[in-house]
Order: structure tokens, then C-alpha cells, then sequence
């Protein structure tokens, strides 16, 4: 699967709503900034094959957060589920509305702790 079709698939079962083609830049863009951020945190040339979830992830949860600062999507266009599955593992989202949903949604995304196995140090 692609990079903008895993992040697509997200952003689809979380919010309901597909990246619309008006943000692919804005996508890309994103999706540098976070590949810059695990970089410069495991101090690595590339992402590794092993990390490429947490970019995937990281990416998802900024891109949701930029549409709602923005005021991009009304709360009642957003289908935001009860519980979402990440890997093995399944988070409830509590909270009776659309954002506290959301921001319990890019809480379990932003999870950065697995980019510590790949951390090297510099000398």
C-alpha cells in the first residue's frame, strides 16, 4: 500500500471524510515535516521499513489537526467511531462530541515511544 493510501485509509476511518485532491501539497508537506521530525530523532539518513507505521500515523494525526484548526470540516459532516483499531490494539475514544473524539484519536496516533528503538546517538 501507498504512503497517501494508508494515510487516506486512516484519515477516512477516523473522521469519515478522504483527503480531498486540493490537499495533496498540503499532505506532502506534512508528510516531509514528519519524516524530518523521525529523522532527526533516531538520527538516521532515511526512515527505516520498521518506523514506516509511526510516519503513516504521525502524519494522519497532523493532517487531522490542521482541518480542524482551520475549521475545514463542521462537526456534523465528521462520522468519528466510538473505538478505533491501531495494529493489535484497539483504542476507546470517550467523550460525547465530534472533537473530544478526535483529539482522543490523534492522542493514540502522536504515540512517538517505538521511534526510541531506532535512536542512535550522535558523537
Amino acid at each position: 500500500m501507498k504512503f497517501t493510501e494508508a494515510v487516506n485509509m486512516q484519515v477516512r476511518q477516523i473522521t469519515g471524510k478522504d483527503v480531498s485532491k486540493e490537499d495533496t501539497t498540503l499532505l506532502k508537506y506534512i508528510s516531509l515535516d514528519v519524516e524530518t521530525h523521525i529523522k532527526n530523532f533516531i538520527n538516521y539518513s532515511c526512515v527505516p521499513n520498521g518506523l514506516s507505521y509511526v510516519w503513516v500515523n504521525l502524519t494522519t494525526a497532523r493532517y487531522i489537526e490542521v482541518k480542524l484548526s482551520s475549521n475545514a470540516w463542521q462537526d456534523n459532516e465528521l462520522n468519528v467511531p466510538k473505538s478505533i483499531r491501531l495494529g493489535d490494539t484497539t483504542v476507546e475514544l470517550t467523550g460525547d462530541d465530534v472533537k473530544t473524539r478526535l483529539m482522543g484519536a490523534i492522542e493514540a496516533l502522536r504515540r512517538e515511544d517505538d521511534m526510541k528503538c531506532y535512536r542512535r546517538l550522535k558523537w
